[in-house]
């Protein structure tokens, strides 16, 4: 399953919103209870990358009512965030 914020209908740059990332992720779990594949897994892993609103979400929709049934079955969250050590310089930051 892939999906994004924009296939529930978000646009532009409300696709990086905290409202935008937890439909997302409830949509997401809803989807897996449904569809019956929740039946064949035993254990699920969350792999959290990144800074923003949209971490924030997930682990708030994984902590709600709409994970109840998975929660039981989440064996591991972990962070994956790569961070810099040195290295080249990085880009200026735009200015709006």
């Amino acid at each position: 399953m892939s999906f994004s914020a924009g296939n529930l209908g978000f646009k532009k740059a409300a696709r990086g919103s905290y409202d935008a990332a937890y439909q997302l992720a409830t949509y997401v779990l809803s989807r897996m209870q449904n569809s019956g594949i929740l039946n064949s897994i035993t254990e699920i892993e969350v792999v959290l990358r990144g800074f923003g609103q949209g971490r924030e979400a997930v682990t708030k929709a994984l902590l709600g009512g709409e994970a109840h049934d998975i929660r039981s079955r989440l064996v591991r969250l972990t962070d994956a965030t790569r961070l810099k050590f040195g290295g080249t310089r990085s880009k200026k930051p735009r200015r709006v």
